[in-house]
């Protein structure tokens, strides 16, 4: 938990840094998308609930005879221009020799996403 605090506020410094603006008024703006995104997409993208997962787990041992199996994780990388900022290096991605973001995926057995993270730079990976 220390790690994710220490993170996020390692993103806000250097977002405030970035766009010249106040550390406070980042962290009220990024409070105010996460409601937003939270009560926007609540139903679209949500951690299945217990019975849902069994009902997913089901599904993978019978079309993928996998056992046990509560969602399949994937990652993908979209391609970005060089950022502009002094930590643009934590960006590019040298077995592509390119400047990307890692977006992590988790779906069920219908292949519906159940949960999407986008973080920090390398923070996720893809393999």
């Amino acid at each position: 938990m220390q790690f994710k605090s220490c993170r996020k506020v390692l993103t806000i410094l250097v977002c405030s840094e970035l766009l010249a603006v106040d550390k406070s008024t980042i962290s009220h703006v990024v409070q105010e998308v996460i409601t937003s995104i939270n009560i926007v997409f609540k139903n679209l993208i949500s951690w299945p609930s217990r019975s849902k997962l069994e009902v997913v787990m089901i599904g993978f041992k019978s079309f993928y005879n996998l056992p046990n199996v509560h969602g399949a994780i994937d990652g993908i990388h979209f391609a970005i221009s060089r950022p502009i900022s002094p930590f643009c290096e934590n960006y590019y991605y040298h077995k592509i020799r390119a400047y990307n973001v890692v977006c992590q995926i988790v779906f069920d057995d219908k292949k519906q996403f159940i949960d999407i993270f986008v973080g920090w730079p390398r923070s996720v990976n893809d393999s």
